[in-house]
């Protein structure tokens, strides 16, 4: 059983026990978002469209963990999207939430910049 796959099923055991933050603290998840972030640490939609935001950044799922959770350590599944403190006029809630915190847009770096 290769490494991914052990992962995978870590993940996906954490999961099927209700647990998602548990996701979120194993090592494995830490370390590839730590990692991500250190070579992605400016919003990827405001460099791309030139809007300055805050230097509050967080790392976003493209496909959120409780959908997939075998890719929530899965750097090719994340985007580096500010989140400014007041939570909705950011790249990560404009963008990667569009419609509420219960949605997703599985291209949030694609987003149109607000009006």
């Amino acid at each position: 059983m290769t490494r991914k796959s052990m992962l995978c099923a870590g993940l996906a055991a954490l999961l099927s026990a209700g647990s998602f933050q548990a996701i979120r603290s194993t090592s494995e998840y830490r370390a590839a978002v730590a990692s991500y972030l250190a070579s992605h640490p400016v919003c990827e939609h405001s460099a791309n469209t030139a809007v300055v935001h805050s230097s509050h950044v967080v790392v976003h799922h493209r496909i959120p963990v409780h959908i997939a959770p075998w890719r929530a350590a899965d750097t090719n599944n994340m985007i580096t999207l500010c989140d400014p403190p007041d939570r909705t006029n950011g790249c990560h809630y404009r963008c990667g939430h569009p419609g509420g915190w219960y949605c997703y847009s599985r291209k949030p770096g694609k987003c149109r910049r607000k009006p």
